[in-house]
């Protein structure tokens, strides 16, 4: 096994576990970030704060998953699958954005809810590509 392979998941693990820790320190610019995205409905908000509320755990379980090397290829599936859709979520919202803001795709800055506050656009779609590919590194390299 490469090097690669065995930074893979202790690395995408301590990311993840990044991004989860920002979010559940600001639960409520975390649930203004997944309101701004428009997909889940606002009535019953029951279902906006659930989200708010459970996905930041979610990654921070499976980043102590990835982290431990406990049930790593489950964490890594999971992991991976959580990140695909905050990435086409962010893909998705981009011309939106573009429009508002009145820039091009490779000036467009704002905040996508990761955690981090403002971040430039396509930086973020492309480390979320890096962070997919060390994810299906550490699935692939996971034993079981």
């Amino acid at each position: 096994m490469t090097v690669l392979a065995r930074l893979a998941a202790p690395l995408c693990g301590a990311a993840l576990a990044w991004y989860a820790l920002a979010k559940i320190a600001d639960p409520v610019d975390f649930l203004k970030s997944i309101h701004a995205y428009g997909v889940l409905p606002e009535k019953p908000p029951l279902f906006l704060n659930l989200a708010a509320a459970l996905l930041p755990w979610i990654e921070l379980l499976a980043a102590a998953a990835l982290l431990s090397g406990r049930m790593r290829r489950g964490a890594a599936l999971a992991s991976a699958l959580l990140v695909l859709v905050f990435t086409l979520a962010v893909a998705f919202r981009v011309p939106s954005e573009m429009a508002a803001q009145g820039v091009g795709f490779l000036d467009l800055a704002y905040d996508c809810g990761c955690g981090t506050g403002v971040v430039v656009a396509w930086q973020k779609l492309a480390g979320n590509l890096v962070l997919l590919t060390g994810l299906w590194v550490a699935f692939r390299n996971a034993k079981g």
